[in-house]
């Protein structure tokens, strides 16, 4: 067996149940040694082994004699010979399944039917068959005597497999590297974009080619609810604030929590007039919202507003994305000092 290929039926057909047994000894024995060699973390115990070469054998010895029991009845067919080695391939690999599941469910790892239907669908029918033709192909080069072409479809069946491995692999690890890159931009407590991702966007070509609104925002004397209530109460407010920031966003517009309590917004496709009013209207929103949170055992309706700096032009570079964002938040401080609960904008455009 090389990577999910089992050779058990072509064998049995060709050598008989007890070469089959022989095979399967030998086979099982040797990866049950190699594995121990290698100090490999999925080494197979005694038991397991044991379990292989009965469980296997049995499958196999049932394809035996099915197979020559109804090949007089296939043969007359066009390809009746490969359709039955096909047929008795799944056979042979659902009774290895079910033997695995009543061994799993006597160790109670499996209790319910659909856990055992589960695991019997897990099968894929493109594996069945390419183990079918495989074993077909084999049986076909054992009775002819055709080494040479048996050698080379091992060593096709191995190269197809190694490869099919190892592009599933590259796949998993460009898989992880995308959810730990993910990790790394994201706010674990908003899931909005964090400054990291922020500064990664500053350097994005498509920012240049017209102008924006960069908007910098934060909650309104947030101290005082942490005061008031405590920090898990805090943070529901600002989770309710990026929340509602974000669904006033449309697909080319970004969302950065650049803050305790502060956000940044990158707004598009939109011109100065547009950015402003969005922006007015994300303050007017947060002002006649309210937060629901439970504080020592009793619900809590919470009211806040918000702040906002609007500055929008059209940028060249990352560096005046940055001199934007700290110009938009001088702006936000002008929002603040004027009275909070304000938008305080500019067109440097």
């Amino acid at each position: 067996m090389e990577y999910g290929i089992s050779y058990g039926l072509a064998f049995v057909l060709f050598a008989g149940p007890y070469g089959v047994f022989l095979y399967q000894v030998v086979y099982r024995t040797s990866v049950y040694l190699l594995r121990k060699i290698k100090n490999e973390k999925r080494s197979d115990s005694v038991i397991d082994t044991l379990y292989n070469i009965g469980a296997f054998t049995l499958s196999n010895v049932a394809g035996y004699y099915l197979f020559y029991a109804f090949i007089p009845y296939f043969t007359p067919f066009p390809f009746g010979f490969w359709l039955l080695i096909l047929l008795l391939n799944g056979i042979t690999m659902y009774i290895s399944d079910l033997t695995l599941i009543i061994l799993l469910y006597l160790e109670k790892s499996i209790q319910t039917r659909q856990a055992a239907w589960a695991f019997l669908k897990d099968r894929s029918i493109l594996d069945l068959w390419k183990t079918g033709f495989t074993n077909a192909l084999l049986f076909v080069f054992l009775i002819e005597g055709r080494w040479e072409s048996l050698i080379a479809l091992f060593m096709l069946n191995y190269i197809v497999s190694r490869s099919f491995v190892l592009k599933s692999q590259n796949m998993q690890d460009k898989l992880e590297r995308n959810q730990f890159e993910e990790m790394a931009y994201t706010d674990f407590l908003t899931g909005a974009r964090n400054r990291a991702f922020m500064d990664k966007q500053m350097g994005q070509p498509k920012l240049y080619d017209a102008p924006f609104g960069v908007v910098v925002c934060d909650i309104d004397q947030f101290k005082k609810v942490n005061d008031t209530f405590n920090h898990a109460v805090g943070d529901t407010v600002i989770i309710h604030f990026a929340k509602l920031l974000q669904n006033h966003l449309e697909k080319d517009d970004c969302l950065f929590r650049t803050g305790g309590e502060e956000f940044t917004l990158f707004i598009r496709n939109r011109n100065y007039d547009g950015v402003k009013e969005l922006v007015e209207s994300l303050r007017l929103d947060v002002e006649r919202s309210f937060v629901e949170a439970e504080f020592k055992g009793e619900l809590q309706h919470i009211s806040y507003t918000a702040s906002f700096g609007l500055f929008y032009k059209r940028f060249t570079d990352h560096t005046s994305i940055e001199k934007g964002h700290t110009y938009a938040d001088d702006l936000l401080f002008d929002s603040k000092r004027t009275g909070r609960n304000r938008v305080t904008a500019e067109d440097g455009s």
